[in-house]
């Protein structure tokens, strides 16, 4: 069964693959402790990151959702209403499925190369805010600020769906700009026991 964000539905999977091979080697399996454990385990970088929050509204850096199913999981779990900044450099990503998941969406932000084309080519149903700027690190700013008049509740989300090349190094950079926005924009860290 689906956890209830990407994060939740890997752990639960390297559950059961760990299952699965002590089961093979005919070794128990300590739940409890495997459950503790995996408490205090970090989130890998960029994938799924809640790490900000301005009122009622979170920021989720998944800088490395560049393909259809993790933004697909990243649009289900965030949530809603969504701000979605998608864009960069097109992978010839699947929009077909996604369209289900825009009934989430408040706003697509489009940024880069190639986010007005993909936006456009979700369909419509949901507002499209084109920030042209060439500057990545500006159109971030932009994006950040045109989710914050948008949305009193919610998330702004960061699944490009795309490449960053176009204006980034490389999706770190894209995480780490769009994090340096947040902050500029007022975004405070956020702490889990908090939300």
């Amino acid at each position: 069964t689906p956890g209830n964000s990407p994060r939740e539905t890997n752990l639960r999977a390297a559950l059961e693959a760990t299952r699965a091979y002590l089961e093979l080697l005919g070794r128990p399996l300590n739940t409890d402790l495997l459950q503790e454990s995996l408490k205090t385990l970090p989130s890998p970088p960029h994938r799924f990151q809640i790490f900000a929050r301005k009122g009622e509204v979170v920021f989720i850096d998944d800088s490395i959702a560049t393909r259809t199913p993790s933004v697909a999981a990243a649009l289900e779990a965030a949530p809603a209403p969504i701000a979605w900044i998608l864009g960069g450099e097109d992978k010839g990503a699947d929009l077909e499925a996604l369209r289900p998941l825009l009934s989430r969406v408040r706003v697509v932000l489009a940024i880069g190369r190639d986010g007005p084309k993909m936006a456009e080519a979700l369909g419509g149903g949901v507002e499209v805010v084109v920030l042209p700027q060439t500057d990545g690190r500006a159109a971030l700013r932009q994006a950040v600020a045109e989710a914050l008049k948008r949305l009193e509740r919610g998330s702004v989300l960061l699944a490009p769906l795309a490449a960053s090349f176009d204006q980034f190094r490389n999706y770190q950079d894209r995480a780490q700009a769009f994090r340096e926005a947040v902050y500029a924009l007022g975004g405070e860290p956020w702490i889990p026991s908090s939300s």
